[in-house]
């Protein structure tokens, strides 16, 4: 196939070091992008040539102008059998950070408003979006953009009994334990930096303003969303009863 001959052909990002970023939307990956910008000095690009309302798959062309050089790379993409091939062929350790669904729902909003509604998860134009209701602006989200979540999720749960290279990264510990959580990713990806470095640079991106953190809070989606709403949540999950869905914030209970 096509695929396993430029694999072969463009073997470039084999020769240098490549961290993959593959958060859901609203997650921390931003902050994380830039936190290991600064700690690692590699250059943050994408692997698509244009994003918009395009699934952020990755592209042949994107990986020959950027792999030149160590690169974080990071995209929102769902874990498939394709994504797998390129991973395991350059030897790439994904990082997935996760978030409760709730409060990406909250997040979710605040984005829309306060930025662009312009994404690929479901068409939402923001004139449109900004005349509802606050209720039915996350029951527009609940219903459109919350499947695509919990596809994603289940994608790389699957993904990850195929390839165990990958560490999911909760946003509660992105924010709560960040020295912690950092060391951690290091250590996934082998890699090695002095202590102090890696404390005054989380203390620099934690203030940064480009790291989009609206709010940077945890449990805003319960005491924000109605009863219905939530349950409406929980009902997407309950069609895949064999999945543990608690990473990303539904339970049993």
């Amino acid at each position: 196939m096509i695929y396993q001959f430029f694999l072969k052909l463009f073997f470039i990002p084999k020769l240098f070091n490549l961290i993959f970023i593959c958060g859901m939307p609203k997650s921390g990956s931003t902050f994380l992008r830039k936190t290991m910008e600064e700690i690692t000095g590699y250059k943050a690009r994408n692997w698509l040539l244009y994003g918009g309302r395009r699934e952020q798959e990755i592209d042949f062309l994107a990986i020959m102008f950027n792999s030149f050089g160590n690169k974080i790379i990071t995209q929102h993409i769902i874990g498939h059998e394709f994504s797998l091939k390129i991973f395991k062929a350059y030897n790439i350790k994904p990082i997935v950070t996760l978030r409760s669904i709730f409060d990406i729902v909250i997040s979710t909003r605040d984005h829309f408003l306060k930025e662009s509604c312009e994404l690929s998860q479901a068409y939402i134009e923001k004139n449109e979006f900004s005349k509802l209701s606050k209720e039915k602006q996350y029951d527009l989200i609940i219903d459109l953009v919350v499947p695509w979540h919990i596809n994603f999720f289940i994608s790389w749960k699957k993904s990850k009994e195929q390839y165990k290279n990958i560490l999911f990264v909760n946003f509660e510990d992105l924010t709560l334990k960040k020295e912690k959580t950092i060391n951690r990713i290091l250590k996934h990806l082998g890699l090695n930096y002095p202590q102090e470095k890696i404390i005054n640079i989380i203390k620099k991106t934690s203030g940064s303003k480009g790291t989009r953190f609206n709010k940077g809070l945890s449990g805003r989606g319960f005491k924000e969303l109605n009863k219905n709403q939530i349950e409406r949540i929980k009902r997407f999950a309950s069609y895949y009863p064999e999945i543990d869905f608690t990473d990303i914030g539904i339970t049993n209970q």
